[in-house]
């Protein structure tokens, strides 16, 4: 959890971020069961995040 934290102090999430997440999880829900439910918010923040790492380090690469 610090990691995730840490990366938020470095690149601050753009709104996009939270307005992705709040579509998808709604979705997860309807599919997996809820005591398996946390994991996948987990997963999925995780994910979000790394993607938007990558893409934040790619656009300091092109300017």
């Amino acid at each position: 959890m610090s990691a995730i934290k840490s990366l938020a102090r470095r690149n601050p999430l753009p709104s996009d971020f939270f307005f992705i997440y709040r579509k998808i999880t709604p979705q997860i829900h309807s599919l997996i069961p809820t005591d398996k439910t946390p994991n996948i918010y987990i997963f999925i923040g995780v994910a979000l995040i790394n993607i938007y790492d990558i893409m934040a380090t790619e656009k300091k690469v092109e300017t």
